[in-house]
């Protein structure tokens, strides 16, 4: 969803309480245009979205509108003759939340895929090597080429953002999640993804992911790297271009614009309303879940599952469907390896997966309320 679902400037005025588009609350209303409220999702943070350069540039701007965990963006680019080398930027970190840079590794991979999809289009051939280790994690090498018959997943990248709000109860059909589950794996190694449905199943994961969310925010240096990259204050999305901003959550409109215009609240009065969140909406409305499945502690396996996620998510929204991504099991079961807590999160994933879980996604159809994401210029991230 984009520019067609936020509200208004008319809408904005009037939930200030102001007539004819008259401001009368003074300080509200100079909050709201601080808060960007008037333009929301405009200026150079958004400008990413707007532009399609040509060619390998083309490639690489189409690579930075990819998935990353918490819209940490950890990825760099470089230019080696006919090829775009992808690697891991360690000063972009979540700290214990992401303590062996599984999600970063992630993110990488959906950078990589957003990459492939888009290449055909710009009349490029891609080929992809993933490799293990640090350093260049992946190259992918663009041949000039006729312009390639396009799967429709590349007309998806500009539409593709991740839906927290609540999903509407239709229930994807078996036909449905099979297509899109080939559509994710085409090309990858290593992963596979693994459906959970039916009404027992969904809500034994639900319980598992609102638990996992709990002992997250329980733990306070895991709250704390949690809540690193929550962008309260407009002026700092503007300069970061980059984190999680509240207009993304997936609230209502009122409550978007009531966020928006309040100061910072207390970390862990945020953490409550997140825990709530997963507990009422996010997994009470999720109609499927994915769990990609793999050697999580694999590097190349995991540019391998971010890159079938990615695609997989761009699958559904060019099917008219939406995905939010649910890691907090994950990361709770590093975290207990970590702590030497015994094992309350790996286990019963394993169990519903039948392996161990890289990563987890939640699908439905759209809520309306998925909107942009803040991003860095391809200068930005092009050495």
């Amino acid at each position: 969803m984009s520019a067609d679902r936020r509200p208004s400037r008319r809408q904005v005025l009037r939930w200030l309480g102001v007539g004819a588009g008259v401001v009368v609350v003074g300080g509200t209303a100079a909050r709201a245009g601080d808060q960007g409220l008037f333009a929301p999702r405009t200026g150079p943070a958004y400008a990413a979205w707007h532009e399609h350069p040509s060619g390998v540039r083309g490639v690489v701007a189409a690579a930075v509108l990819a998935a990353s965990a918490h819209n940490m963006q950890n990825w760099r680019f470089r230019l080696d003759g006919g090829a775009i080398e992808v690697s891991d930027d360690l000063t972009r970190s979540l700290g214990v939340v992401d303590a062996h840079r599984r999600e970063a590794h992630l993110g990488i991979g959906c950078a990589v895929a957003n990459a492939e999809v888009a290449a055909p289009a710009l009349g490029l051939a891609p080929d992809l090597v993933v490799l293990p280790g640090a350093g260049v994690l992946a190259r992918l090498a663009l041949a000039p080429h006729d312009r390639l018959p396009v799967d429709g997943l590349d007309a998806a990248i500009v539409d593709r953002h991740s839906d927290r709000g609540p999903y509407p109860a239709e229930v994807p059909s078996t036909p449905l999640l099979d297509d899109v589950r080939s559509v994710a794996l085409s090309g990858s190694e290593r992963v596979d993804i693994v459906w959970v449905t039916g009404t027992a199943a969904l809500a034994r994961l639900g319980r598992l992911l609102t638990d996992a969310a709990q002992a997250l925010v329980d733990d306070e240096r895991m709250s704390i790297d949690n809540a690193a990259l929550v962008r309260y204050d407009h002026g700092q999305v503007e300069r970061r271009m980059d984190g999680l901003t509240m207009d993304a959550q997936g609230m209502s409109a009122f409550m978007t614009v009531a966020a928006q215009l309040a100061p910072a609240v207390p970390r862990h009065q945020a953490d409550a309303s997140w825990v709530s969140a997963t507990r009422s909406v996010h997994t009470a409305t999720a109609r499927a879940y994915a769990l990609v499945v793999g050697d999580r502690d694999d590097v190349a396996t995991r540019v391998h599952a971010g890159r079938a996620v990615q695609r997989l998510h761009l699958a559904l929204v060019a099917r008219g469907w939406a995905m939010q991504h649910m890691n907090q099991a994950v990361e709770m079961a590093e975290r207990d390896v970590l702590t030497g807590t015994a094992d309350r999160f790996d286990g019963p994933l394993s169990d519903l997966a039948g392996g161990r879980v890289v990563t987890v996604v939640r699908a439905g159809r759209p809520s309306g309320r998925a909107v942009p994401s803040p991003r860095r210029p391809v200068s930005q991230v092009l050495g």
